[in-house]
C-alpha cells in the first residue's frame, strides 16, 4: 500500500516537473495605434506561467514589467505602445530557461479618429434588453459550453433575443423615431441564472455568444449610422459572475472583496456624496455583494482600475460606440469615474457618459456627474426623480392636486442640477414597473405620461415595448418587466414589427409616440428653449418651452371631473403676444386662445401664434 502511495507521489511530482509552460490566450489581446492610452495591463492565461519570462521583439511596444498571480496558470504583465507605433502583429514570447516555450500574437490596429456626435436634446433614446427584443439567429440560443439553457417560460431565463434581430429592426426603430439604440449590458455571462442581463461578467471582453458575435456588434454600429442613429452600451465597471475565471482560479484575490460580505444591495446608495461618511462605511459598502453568484470588485487596486479603464476603451473603439452607460454608477468609487472620465476625455472628445443612479436623489445624482464632467465629455443624469413624478401624477388613485404639485416641484428641484437639460428623462425603464402598469393600465392615463416627458427639458428615453403596451410591476422581480416584445419569435400572434395582430390600443400608442417624436424633432422650443411653468391650479398645470419667435405651450389639466377653459390673462407673462394656436398633435386651430377648452385629464400641446 505504502509502495502503491509512493508512486502515485513520484508520478505527480514527474508529471509537475514536466508540465509545459503554455499560453493560450491574453486579454487584451489587441489595441490601437495613436490612443493616449497606450500604457496597458495584459493578463496571460495558460499554464505554468509562474516560470515564464516574456520577450517583445517590436520596436512599437516595449514590456514594462511582470507580475506573477497566486495562481501558476496566470501572468500579469504590463506593456507601453510608442506614441509613433504603426500597425503590426507583434509575437509575445514566453520563456523558460532563456528557451521559448509558447507564444501569441498581440495585434496592433490602425486607430481610426471617428468624430462621435454627442447624444442631445433633439435625441430620443430606446432601452433594449438584446435578450427579450427579437430573435433572429436560434442556432445560437443552446450553446454547449454555457451553463444556463433557453427557457423562454422563465421570467428570469433565456429568451434568445440577439444582436442580429435588432439589426434587422433598425427600419422599425427608424420609423418610430429613434435615434439613439441603448443597449443593457452585453458580456459573456456564463453564470447558472439570471445571465440574460448579462451583469454577471464572466469575459469582460466578449459579448455573449447567445446574443452573437463582436462582428455581430459591429455590424449594429455601422448599420445604426448608416440611418443616423447612435449606440450606447452599457458597461459594468462594479461587479463579476463568479462563474469568472479571474474568481474561479483566483489569480488576483486583491481584484474582489471577501466573500463573507451579505449578498444584499448596500442600503445607503449615496454614501460616496456624504460629507461626513466614516471610511469603514464606505469600505462596508463597496464590499457587498450584489448577489449571491456575484462578487464586488475591489476597485482599490491599482491593477484592477486599470484593467477596467482600459476594457471601456476597448469596447468604445471596437464597436464605435457613440455614448456609454455606467451601470449602478453608485457603487463606483469617485477615483475611479475621475480617472476614466479624464482618459476618455483625451482620446474621444464627442462620447457621452450617462450616470445610472437608481432611486438618488438630485445632490447625490449630481455628485457622480461632477465627477466625471470633464471639458469635452457630455455627461448626462438618468433623472429618476422627474421620472418618479412623472409616473405618479396621473394616477386615479392619487389626489389630482397632489398628483400635478409633485411634477410640479420635482422640476423646481431642477436648481440642484449643473444643467437640467442634460438629464436623460423617462417614466420606466429596465429597473422599473412597466409605464403601462404605473399608468393603472389606462391607456389615456400613459398618453398623458407620454406627452409630458416628450415636451419638457432634457433627452427623452423610452423602454423598448412600452409602445406594445407591455406591463409588470417591479416587485415581481425584473424578469417580470424585462418581457418579451411581441414578435420577439416570427411564430408570434402579435408581432409589433409587421404590424400582425396589434389592438387599437397599441395602434394608437404607436402612433402618438410618432407624432410625439416627430413634434419635438421639429421644435427648438421643445428641445433646447427655456422653461417657464406656472403653480398648478385645481389640477391645471401649465408649462411653456420659448426659443427665440418660438413658444409651445403645455396645458395638462390632471381634474378628473371638470374640463378647463384657458385663461390667457393668467399667462400674460407668456402669453400676451399670442392671439391664436395649433394643437401640434391633432392640427386643431385655435383662433382664440381663451376659447380653447381643455377636457379632464387631458394634455394639450400647442404652439403660440401671434
Amino acid at each position: 500500500m505504502i509502495k502503491h502511495i509512493l508512486i502515485i507521489i513520484l508520478l505527480f511530482i514527474s508529471a509537475y516537473a514536466n508540465a509545459k509552460l503554455t499560453v493560450n490566450e491574453i486579454r487584451p489581446a489587441n489595441w490601437w495605434t495613436n490612443l493616449h492610452y497606450n500604457n496597458l495591463v495584459i493578463i496571460a492565461k495558460g499554464s505554468e506561467l509562474a516560470k515564464a519570462t516574456i520577450e517583445i521583439n517590436s520596436k512599437n511596444i516595449r514590456l514594462i514589467k511582470t507580475e506573477p498571480s497566486q495562481n501558476p496558470n496566470y501572468l500579469l504583465f504590463e506593456i507601453e505602445i510608442n506614441k509613433n507605433a504603426q500597425p503590426e502583429n507583434i509575437p509575445i514570447n514566453f520563456l523558460q530557461d532563456g528557451k521559448v516555450k509558447s507564444s501569441i500574437i498581440f495585434q496592433l490596429l490602425k486607430e481610426s479618429k471617428s468624430n462621435r456626435i454627442p447624444i442631445n436634446t433633439s435625441d430620443v433614446l430606446y432601452q433594449i434588453v438584446p435578450d427579450r427584443f427579437k430573435d433572429h439567429n436560434q442556432e445560437n440560443n443552446n450553446p454547449k459550453e454555457y451553463i444556463e439553457k433557453y427557457d423562454n417560460k422563465n421570467p428570469a431565463g433565456i429568451h434568445g433575443g440577439d444582436f442580429e434581430g435588432i439589426i434587422n429592426s433598425i427600419d422599425y426603430l427608424t420609423n418610430l423615431g429613434i435615434s439613439v439604440i441603448d443597449l443593457t449590458p452585453v458580456y459573456e455571462s456564463n453564470q447558472f441564472f439570471n445571465s440574460y442581463d448579462h451583469c454577471g461578467v464572466t469575459n469582460f471582453y466578449k459579448p455573449d455568444i447567445r446574443l452573437g458575435t463582436i462582428n455581430n456588434l459591429k455590424e449594429l454600429s455601422t448599420k445604426a449610422k448608416i440611418k443616423n442613429m447612435k449606440l450606447c452600451l452599457t458597461l459594468v465597471l462594479n461587479q463579476m459572475g463568479k462563474q469568472h475565471d479571474l474568481i474561479k482560479n483566483n489569480p488576483f484575490p486583491n481584484w474582489t472583496v471577501p466573500d463573507f460580505k451579505l449578498y444584499s444591495e448596500p442600503r445607503f446608495q449615496h454614501i460616496f456624496s456624504d460629507p461626513y461618511a466614516s471610511n469603514s462605511d464606505i469600505t462596508n459598502k463597496l464590499q457587498t455583494w450584489p448577489d449571491m453568484d456575484i462578487s464586488a470588485l475591489n476597485q482599490f487596486d491599482n491593477h484592477l482600475e486599470k484593467f477596467l479603464i482600459q476594457h471601456t476603451i476597448w469596447w468604445i473603439n471596437t464597436i464605435n460606440a457613440d455614448a456609454i452607460r455606467i451601470e449602478k454608477t453608485y457603487m463606483n468609487t469617485p477615483a475611479l469615474l475621475n480617472n476614466l472620465s479624464s482618459t476618455l476625455n483625451i482620446d474621444f472628445p464627442g462620447l457621452t457618459i450617462i450616470t445610472d443612479y437608481e432611486q438618488a436623489p438630485p445632490p447625490a445624482a449630481e455628485f457622480f456627474c461632477k465627477k466625471l464632467r470633464k471639458e469635452n465629455i457630455n455627461i448626462k443624469i438618468s433623472d429618476y426623480h422627474l421620472a418618479n413624478s412623472i409616473s405618479n401624477s396621473f394616477s386615479s388613485f392619487i389626489d389630482y392636486n397632489e398628483g400635478i404639485e409633485k411634477l410640479y416641484q420635482s422640476l423646481s428641484d431642477d436648481y440642484i442640477y449643473n444643467n437640467a437639460l442634460n438629464n436623460i428623462t423617462f417614466i420606466d425603464n429596465n429597473k422599473s414597473s412597466r409605464a403601462f402598469s404605473l399608468a393603472d393600465k389606462d391607456p389615456n392615463q400613459l398618453k398623458m405620461m407620454l406627452s409630458v416627458l416628450f415636451t419638457l427639458r432634457g433627452t427623452p428615453q423610452i423602454l423598448y415595448g412600452t409602445e406594445a403596451l407591455l406591463d409588470g410591476i417591479i416587485t415581481g422581480g425584473v424578469g417580470f418587466v424585462r418581457k418579451n416584445m411581441p414578435g420577439i419569435n416570427y411564430s408570434n400572434k402579435t408581432n409589433i414589427f409587421t404590424n400582425n395582430g396589434l389592438s387599437n390600443q397599441q395602434i394608437e400608442i404607436i402612433k402618438l409616440i410618432k407624432q410625439l417624436i416627430a413634434v419635438r424633432k421639429n421644435s427648438k422650443a421643445l428641445s433646447i428653449g427655456n422653461t417657464t411653468h406656472f403653480i398648478p391650479e385645481d389640477g391645471l398645470y401649465l408649462i411653456f418651452r420659448k426659443y427665440k419667435d418660438e413658444t409651445v405651450m403645455t396645458v395638462i389639466n390632471n381634474n378628473p371631473n371638470i374640463e378647463k377653459k384657458l385663461e390667457s390673462e393668467k399667462y400674460s407673462e407668456q402669453c400676451e403676444n399670442f392671439l391664436s394656436a395649433i394643437d401640434l398633435i391633432t392640427n386643431q386651430e385655435y383662433s382664440d386662445i381663451n376659447n380653447i377648452i381643455i377636457a379632464p385629464k387631458k394634455v394639450m400641446i400647442l404652439q403660440l401664434k401671434p
